[in-house]
Parts: structure tokens; C-alpha cells; sequence
């Protein structure tokens, strides 16, 4: 009983040391110290980790068959460029730990993303507040890093916004051409094509090849 209890401590000891936070639905929130305990990931049966930094993190137990995503953000490719491709894969290796270096910042945001994404939060706005109680503290997040979530939220929410990802739009065929050259030549068809009518109804034999517009 006594070895019971002794064991029950360090598992609860090991996961408050990690700041490991399950925001539902089979998505965890930390900061780095959450994806290098072994322990903890196999307690939890975490199948995936993001890894969002400024840098590559190691993939630690990609033996023990946990798949990594790793999202290395610079002005060149910031935190918006990678929305999707995080979201796809937290949908496809549950539970999935998001982490940054803060567990507070792109973490949250990609977590914030997900949740919408998912339909489990109307908005960003509520994705953010669900995950600053969850966590209990403050998260730090720019203004940029703000603006982009609201985006990808909203394109998410939009009805257009899934069946655009999955391939090229098709737009609607337009009556005339789009190009002012060719829109020209089509109104000067239409022209012609009047005024050959115009001949035929008064007797005439039509225009000469050469008044046909190709």
C-alpha cells in the first residue's frame, strides 16, 4: 500500500513539475519540458508532438513510435504559413501535445486554431479564453500572431474555407472573355454577325470573307 501511494506521488509530482495541460478532446498544451519527459508522454499515450520554435527540437522517443511535427518559425515562415499543416496533424495522431518554449505563446495559438478548426470553439477569441483558464496564467501572444489566428479562424468558418484547401477553386464561366482583347473581338463578332442579318434581310448575298473577325 505504502509502494501504491509512493508511486501515485511521483506521477503526480513528475506531471505538475511538466506543466502538462489537457486543453480536451486528445490536445495537450506545455512548454518543452512536457515533450522530453518519456514518462509522462507514455502516461498521457501521446501519438504526436508539434514542436513550434525558432529552431529544430529532437525528436526524442520517435522510437518508442510518437510522431514529431516540428515548425521552425522565421520572418521567412511565420506562424501562420504552418496553421494548416499543424492542425492536420493533431487531428491525426491523438492525443497530440502542442508545445513552444513557453507553453504560452505559439503553442497557444495553434492550440486556438485547432480548436476552431475542429468546431469546438466558435471563434479565436473564445479558443484563447478556454485555453488562458485552462492553463491558469496569462498568455503571450503578438499582435501579428494575433491577427493571423483571426484569419485562419475565419477562413475556417467560412463556408468556402475547407473545400478551398482540399483543391483549385473552380470559378464560374464568365458570358464574355476576360481580357479586353478578346472582349473586344467578341463585341466585334456581334457586330458582324448583326450586320450580315441586316444584309440578309434586305436581299443581299452576306459579307465577303474577309469582313469575318477570326
Amino acid at each position: 500500500m505504502i509502494l501504491v501511494g509512493t508511486q501515485a506521488q511521483c506521477v503526480s509530482d513528475e506531471m505538475s513539475f511538466r506543466d502538462l495541460t489537457c486543453l480536451g478532446s486528445g490536445i495537450f498544451i506545455s512548454d518543452f519540458s512536457g515533450s522530453e519527459s518519456r514518462f509522462c508522454l507514455h502516461h498521457l499515450g501521446i501519438r504526436g508532438i508539434v514542436t513550434i520554435a525558432s529552431h529544430a527540437i529532437d525528436s526524442l522517443w520517435a522510437d518508442d513510435g510518437i510522431q514529431y511535427h516540428t515548425v521552425i518559425i522565421s520572418p521567412a515562415a511565420p506562424i501562420e504559413d504552418h496553421l494548416h499543416d499543424i492542425c492536420d496533424f493533431a487531428a491525426r495522431n491523438q492525443p497530440c501535445l502542442i508545445c513552444c518554449s513557453s507553453g504560452r505563446g505559439l503553442s497557444a495559438l495553434a492550440c486556438a486554431a485547432h480548436a476552431v478548426r475542429e468546431g469546438r470553439e466558435p471563434n479565436s477569441s473564445t479558443a484563447l479564453d478556454s485555453i488562458r483558464e485552462a492553463v491558469d496564467g496569462a498568455l503571450f501572444i503578438s499582435v501579428d500572431d494575433q491577427a493571423a489566428l483571426d484569419g485562419f479562424c475565419d477562413a475556417s468558418m467560412s463556408p468556402v474555407g475547407p473545400s478551398a484547401r482540399s483543391g483549385p477553386r473552380v470559378e464560374q464561366q464568365e458570358v464574355y472573355p476576360s481580357t479586353p482583347l478578346k472582349r473586344k473581338r467578341h463585341q466585334t463578332g456581334d457586330a458582324t454577325a448583326a450586320k450580315t442579318k441586316a444584309k440578309a434581310d434586305a436581299g443581299g448575298a452576306g459579307l465577303p470573307t474577309s469582313d469575318f473577325v477570326l
